[in-house]
């Protein structure tokens, strides 16, 4: 993935911290149960769904993980929801079970506490809207949330109110119809649902159970203008529109055949969103992703963290002087916006690639500029511009005016990079006084294993 992808799952991308409506703003209430997380969400589920038909369906692996198992999921239960008087939407309603700890024992989540989170905290859910005609629940979301599901196993990521998702890819593409590369060969599709946002389920409060917190995160199918406008601004404002949006509704229910944006009902709105981030910037501060970074000295190719760092130095921010920095086409469409809505605003922006090599937590490219508040964790400055933590492998590159400028020069219509693929490679190279930038771009950044680059 992005992450989600956070993905290939594509790349799941995170966070946008954006303050939403009431109806997706996060709970306050949990719900308290004695049961463990299986019986807990299936209580809590039963409050929603009293009917004897629900749940619908459930699907389950015949070999789970915790029995050596491919699937990350114990079960996806579905539900049929009919809608609410204001939106009558007959929908899926896709449940996930085994992201939290479901059975309290050790077998998959270790316990943290009765107070702390249930495993990664949260199970995922899915509102697909019901054809007419059709009386089962189509299978693919199952896959689609496992896939999900799969890449914070492997990464250790949790997903976020407001995250969003790029995926470029049809959400109902899944198995050998769906590119196992689609940076470089993008699938056609009949359906524009191609990226995910992140919301609370409308309908499932958290829960507090025996084995800890869990939190019901919704996955939310959008279209390209409306993943562009949320990831360039704030994720909530997008989820604004949606929730008065005659085919999702304020149960945001995904509608694989939608094509009307929320653009196309008020086409004002993009102007107005342009103003927004003219006077605020974007809320999008950290992003997971593809990126990778080495120091270059006169004589080798120095890694971050490699064996001539003495332990002393390990825990602190080492100066350097000149550094490569590598980035993914999706790593590199942020670029520019990181540029006119951060660095302009006088806020920082980070890079984070989740623990692509061996042995290593993270990779972390930290961009600075030269009017940020003062703060204990800013270690560069004018004089000292390129500094490194080489035991948590994280970089800080301070930008000034002149580089800001620069850079703006070199990444002007960034944002759709992916449109352009046939462009890149890219390189490009920031030279100042004190310090020498080299970034590399490419359509796909292969993580080479046991370095930090």
């Amino acid at each position: 993935m992005a992450h989600a992808g956070h993905t290939h799952v594509n790349d799941i991308t995170k966070n946008n911290h954006g303050h939403g409506s009431n109806f997706t703003s996060p709970k306050k209430f949990k719900i308290v149960s004695k049961d463990f997380g299986v019986q807990a969400i299936d209580r809590t589920l039963r409050r929603v769904y009293p009917e004897p038909l629900n749940p619908f369906s459930v699907s389950s692996p015949e070999k789970k993980i915790w029995n050596g198992g491919l699937l990350p999921l114990d079960y996806v239960k579905v539900f049929l929801n009919l809608g609410t008087p204001f939106y009558r939407i007959p929908h899926w309603h896709y449940v996930t079970y085994g992201l939290s700890d479901l059975h309290g024992d050790g077998r998959v989540h270790v316990f943290k506490g009765r107070d702390q989170p249930s495993g990664f905290g949260f199970e995922l859910t899915f509102r697909l809207k019901k054809d007419y005609n059709e009386n089962v629940p189509p299978s693919w979301p199952v896959t689609l949330l496992n896939d999900l599901s799969r890449y914070v196993f492997k990464t250790g990521i949790e997903l976020c109110t407001f995250d969003y998702i790029p995926w470029f890819d049809a959400l109902n593409k899944v198995g050998k119809e769906r590119s196992r590369n689609p940076i470089i060969t993008p699938c056609p599709s009949n359906s524009y649902i191609n990226h995910m946002i992140v919301v609370n389920d409308p309908q499932l409060l958290s829960l507090d159970t025996a084995s800890g917190t869990v939190n019901f995160l919704q996955i939310v199918g959008v279209l390209k203008e409306e993943f562009h406008y949320a990831r360039s601004w704030k994720t909530s404002g997008i989820v604004d529109q949606l929730e008065i949006h005659p085919q999702s509704g304020n149960m945001l229910v995904t509608d694989i055949s939608r094509k009307i944006s929320v653009f196309d009902l008020n086409p004002r709105l993009v102007l107005e969103i342009f103003s927004k981030i003219e006077s605020e910037g974007t809320f999008l501060n950290k992003v997971t992703c593809h990126v990778l970074w080495k120091e270059i000295t006169d004589e080798t190719d120095t890694v971050e963290g490699s064996e001539n760092v003495s332990l002393n130095e390990q825990d602190e921010f080492c100066k350097m002087k000149c550094v490569h920095l590598d980035f993914d086409a999706n790593a590199a469409e942020l670029l520019p916006i990181m540029l006119w809505g951060r660095l302009r605003h006088g806020r920082n922006f980070v890079f984070n690639n989740p623990g692509c090599c061996e042995g290593l937590d993270c990779l972390t490219i930290e961009f600075i500029p030269y009017n940020v508040p003062p703060s204990p964790d800013v270690y560069v400055t004018a004089n000292s511009p390129l500094k490194a933590n080489m035991n948590k492998h994280h970089l800080q590159i301070f930008c000034g005016k002149a580089i800001i400028q620069k850079m703006e020069m070199a990444f002007s219509g960034m944002e759709r990079l992916r449109e352009q693929l046939e462009s890149l490679p890219m390189r490009f190279m920031l030279k100042s006084a004190m310090f020498e930038i080299t970034f590399r771009i490419q359509s796909v950044l292969r993580c080479r294993h046991n370095t930090s680059s």
